[in-house]
């Protein structure tokens, strides 16, 4: 018998409005038991066009209300049909449209709070099944023409216009499901998109029956994106459309779409842009506010975003980075700024400058990183105040900042530790690109800092996790063999030093400008001559050196002495084809305007020549450009000073341009765009960057320099190859936090953990010559023990008083005080377990710390009397 004549009756009765809900449901029933018990072989080619039939029917499925547990079992049983569906021998058949149905219908489920718990749970389930499968099907695709093919499907989506009566669903629950509306406005374009997709089409009817003939093609690209572009949608946290348990559900369903097809879902130019653009903002966005239950989904389909598309996502990685330690080094008091200037300011210390000398008998109070720029109201929240259980209570907010704290801790604590080459490539990709803060040295002197369980701490969770992220590192380098690497060390080095001579000279040029200019002078980046090509070569410097200071930038440009310097900054941007508007943003954006109105003019002046230059199509004149451009600065603090009551109206605006174009108005069109775009989107100045402003301000600036910089260099399977040189630089802060570690442990646990780390760090010194590390590292632990300390030596040397003779042992005061402090024995034994394992390392200042203390234990009796009898 024929499929369709075997299916046709069931589908009639599924399809039919005055059916009533048990009977549509049995039927139902025998469309899944068809499937499952292989009475109708839908792997044939020839039973394609039933497979699409059964798909509409269901998807479109009416039927009569009875009872709301009747009705609920007809939906429970539309979701495992469909389910049935997509997995059969012939589910990888189905089209496009068929498929977009079939997400759209699930995904309505899932999100109609009106519906029992029980069947949204059910649709959450059929919906990370599907999203699997279907999402899976671009790691067996042919990927021969896969970008160009996206590209060619990009602009036939954009054109559809949706018709939301055609796509909702027509069933005895559509008066229960007014909640769900959001969530189905949200997928209503997936079926008539793909089917334009498909024809090229804007005007495709509205879910027509699909037939054999379009069949031929299973679905592919066209649906995957518009699915992953409604998912990506409804993760926006400012669409208020969109309540949290739906943007939780999209959340859950992208981590198992990752998880399934992360790294093919990079290789597609058309999802690759939805990633690393809507999505990766949406993510960093949720993680800006407390809220916990959104939080940690985000931070896993970030993971997944970061392993799969790091490659692209370099300037996301950093803000991501910069975002983290910002919220986790900081109490609520402390603003939130998404601005990178902290971390682009170059304070990290550079590698030729670490000193040798490490001192860990200051106390919690004293210490301080060299490197680690923290303000004091920060560094009181490391030590004096740290982020555990407080004493007093937390009100909500406090208790909401510390949940999501505690959250992104362990998500940067998970980060870190997962990729063993991340540490390594942070330093590559960013301290040697001057283009980009020195994240390597932040990070070490953060972690080093934050791994020490100060006295005043009431909770060592904190500091063990930046712990056991320390030891992580240490540990890898003990136990990695070398490879070549990707780039060598020496070429590495050669762009860190050119680095640092640029942030030597930004850093005095903040200070006083010519000074800054003296010294590039003097490193031969500048012409000693005051010449046009010196002019040229000090605006690039100004330009490409993002840790200048912006508002001292503004100044200096904005002096009649520097107009020549000013033109040349003002030629390395490029104008043509942007409106005014846009153009001030992308200037406007590298420095902050002085504040006297003549300063301002000059630089509007200069700037508007330039602009005119490009031939702008809506600009008569340079002096139109110019009186356009005041206008808008004057219309920006109109529209978003907390001062101004009276917001200035397009009429306004308008009115106030009239005749100014070369004795003629501005397009109306033109002046609108100019004035909707201010009014929505701030001019935001450098340093004016906090809250949701500063954020989209770091974004921009990730947008538009990921387009300017390299990709990221992973150094995976050769981070060998650069262990010597980063722990040359490094070395001294491990060492002394770890130092820092064993005089203020209080537990076995982060006692032996401590070790560890120090025999891992002792171990690679030794392995790379690094002897001062070895030296230092027996002074510090040499201290530690208390046996050099002056007054207890005094003692000894002076009659050697017997405080206790018990079976011929000499107990002098020296030996007491060794006694009574454990930290002291344990320093002792890790100081001869390291220079027995490592007797080769030490240099003759170290072996003259040993036998320091072995002749004051000789001295104080604490060495047996079988081991002073043995002769050298």
């Amino acid at each position: 018998m024929d499929l369709q004549t075997v299916i046709d009756p069931f589908l009639l009765v599924i399809r039919d409005p005055e059916t009533t809900g048990p009977i549509t449901r049995c039927a139902l029933v025998s469309i899944q038991r068809f499937i499952s018990h292989g009475v109708v072989d839908l792997a044939r080619p020839e039973a394609i066009s039933a497979l699409l039939e059964m798909t509409q029917a269901v998807t479109h499925c009416r039927f009569e209300a009875t009872d709301s547990a009747s009705d609920e079992a007809v939906l429970m049983q539309i979701l495992n049909v469909l389910g049935a569906l997509v997995l059969s021998p012939g589910g990888s058949r189905l089209n496009d449209v068929s498929i977009c149905e079939i997400m759209e219908t699930v995904l309505s489920m899932s999100c109609q709070m009106r519906l029992s718990e029980m069947i949204r749970k059910a649709a959450e389930s059929t919906l990370f099944t599907l999203v699997t499968f279907v999402f899976g099907k671009l790691n067996d695709m042919q990927r021969k023409a896969g970008d160009d093919a996206a590209s060619e499907i990009e602009p036939m989506l954009h054109k559809v216009v949706a018709d939301n009566s055609n796509a909702e669903h027509k069933h005895a629950l559509d008066e229960q499901s007014q909640s769900a509306v959001p969530a189905t406005e949200a997928v209503k374009n997936s079926k008539e998109s793909a089917a334009a997709a498909k024809d090229g089409s804007s005007e495709q009817a509205p879910l027509p029956a699909a037939n054999a003939s379009e069949s031929h093609q299973s679905f592919g690209l066209p649906a995957i994106r518009e699915l992953y572009r409604v998912l990506v949608a409804l993760t926006n946290p400012r669409d208020l459309q969109y309540t949290d348990t739906m943007r939780l559900l999209a959340l859950n369903t992208l981590q198992a779409a990752f998880q399934k097809a992360c790294y093919a879902m990079s290789e597609y130019a058309s999802l690759r842009e939805l990633t690393l653009g809507d999505l990766s903002h949406n993510l960093l966005l949720i993680l800006q506010r407390d809220q916990p239950s959104l939080i940690s989904p985000a931070l896993r389909v970030l993971y997944l975003l970061f392993a799969s598309h790091r490659r692209d996502a370099k300037g996301h990685l950093e803000l991501f980075l910069c975002q983290t330690l910002g919220r986790v080094m900081t109490l609520p008091a402390v603003a939130r700024q998404g601005s990178r200037s902290s971390l682009r300011l170059g304070g990290g210390r550079s590698s030729g400058q670490s000193s040798s000398r490490v001192r860990p008998e200051k106390s919690s109070s004293q210490a301080s990183d060299a490197g680690l720029q923290i303000s004091n109201s920060a560094e009181r929240s490391g030590s004096r105040r740290p982020s555990t259980t407080l004493a007093h209570k937390y009100s909500d907010s406090e208790a909401l900042h510390e949940k999501t704290r505690r959250q992104l801790l362990e998500g940067l604590h998970h980060l870190l530790i997962g990729d063993e080459s991340l540490i390594t490539d942070l330093w590559v990709n960013y301290d040697c690109d001057m283009q980009r803060g020195n994240m390597f040295d932040f990070m070490i002197s953060f972690i080093t800092h934050r791994a020490v369980p100060w006295p005043s701490a009431t909770n060592d969770t904190e500091s063990e996790a930046f712990l056991d992220i320390m030891l992580h590192h240490l540990i890898r380098i003990a136990v990695r063999a070398g490879a070549s690497a990707p780039l060598t060390m020496a070429q590495l080095l050669d762009r860190k030093k050119h680095k640092d001579t640029m942030m030597q000279a930004a850093r005095l040029f903040n200070e006083k400008p010519k000074e800054g200019i003296a010294y590039l002078q003097r490193m031969g980046v500048l012409n000693p001559e005051n010449s046009t090509e010196m002019a040229q070569q000090l605006a690039f410097f100004l330009r490409e050196t993002p840790t200048i200071n912006k508002q001292l930038l503004g100044e200096y440009l904005s002096k009649p002495s520097n107009l020549e310097v000013l033109q040349a900054y003002l030629r390395l941007f490029d104008f043509s084809g942007r409106r005014l508007d846009e153009a001030m943003r992308s200037l406007l954006g590298t420095f902050r305007l002085p504040g006297e109105s003549q300063q301002i003019e000059r630089i509007m002046e200069t700037f508007s020549a330039a602009y005119f230059a490009s031939d702008p199509p809506d600009i008569a004149t340079k002096d139109a450009a110019f009186i356009l451009a005041y206008a808008i600065i004057m219309l920006n603090t109109d529209q978003h000073s907390p001062q101004v009551k009276g917001r200035m109206k397009f009429e306004d605006f308008a009115r106030n341009l009239r005749g100014v174009n070369d004795k003629q108005d501005f397009r109306q069109g033109f002046l609108t765009d100019v004035y909707n775009a201010i009014r929505d989107h701030e001019l935001v100045f450098p340093e004016e960057h906090e809250g949701e402003a500063g954020f989209e301000y770091a974004w921009h600036e990730v947008s538009a320099s990921d387009s300017l910089i390299g990709p990221w260099m992973s150094t995976r399977g050769q981070t060998a190859d650069y262990d010597k040189g980063l722990l040359a630089a490094t070395w001294p802060r491990f060492l002394q936090s770890l130092a820092r570690i064993l005089t203020h442990f209080r537990s076995d646990h982060t006692l032996r953990l401590a070790l560890s780390g120090l025999y891992a760090l002792v171990a690679s010194a030794a392995h790379y010559n690094l002897t001062a590390c070895v030296n230092e590292a027996m002074r510090l632990l040499a201290d530690m023990t208390g046996l050099r300390n002056i007054s207890l030596q005094a003692d000894m040397r002076a009659s050697q008083v017997l405080i206790k003779s018990y079976n011929r042992h000499i107990l002098t005061q020296t030996a007491l005080e060794f006694g009574k402090e454990y930290r002291r024995q344990i320093a002792f034994i890790a100081l001869f377990e390291l220079v027995s394992r490592f007797p080769g390392a030490l240099s003759k200042q170290g072996w003259m710390v040993v036998m320091d203390i072995v002749q004051i234990a000789v001295d104080a009796d604490l060495v047996p009397r079988q081991l002073r009898a043995i002769r050298d």
